[in-house]
């Protein structure tokens, strides 16, 4: 048998680049995220897009059965952080991490994510959980 017909080729990328700048910098808690606001894709998934804030109606780094949702109102008023990863949420709530603290690359989400974060952050009238402690920048494109 020849050694040539037993090579394997296997191509990689990394299509998911991190949006932390200093990753080791950064911190999240475990946290519960809920359905609540989120719609179904073409492949019928809830998802809620890494970087999108997710919203809380007491904080919860001092009640830890709070439920976060991606979608914020009158109730949902406080920004308890933002998804460290996709979190998918088509069975019901479901355990993640949110960042609450860390410095993020806004260039480096989706520009639909960069929306949802300005307007929760500046024009929405939510105002950030105490823990909240989350840096925006525009880096390299």
């Amino acid at each position: 048998m020849s050694m040539a017909n037993s090579v394997k080729t296997v191509s990689y990328s990394n299509n998911d680049a991190d949006f932390l700048v200093g990753p080791d910098l950064a911190f999240a808690y475990s946290c519960i995220v809920g359905n609540t606001g989120v719609d179904a894709g073409a492949d019928g998934r809830k998802v809620i897009k890494k970087g999108s804030p997710l919203f809380a109606s007491v904080d919860p780094l001092t009640n830890r059965d709070t439920v976060l949702r991606a979608v914020g109102d009158s109730t949902y008023k406080y920004v308890a952080g933002i998804a460290r990863h996709n979190i998918d949420v088509t069975a019901g709530d479901t355990n993640d991490a949110v960042l609450y603290s860390g410095v993020v690359d806004l260039y480096r989400l989706d520009s639909d994510v960069q929306t949802a974060i300005a307007t929760a952050l500046t024009a929405g009238g939510y105002e950030p959980t105490k823990g909240f402690r989350i840096t925006f920048i525009k880096g390299a494109k």
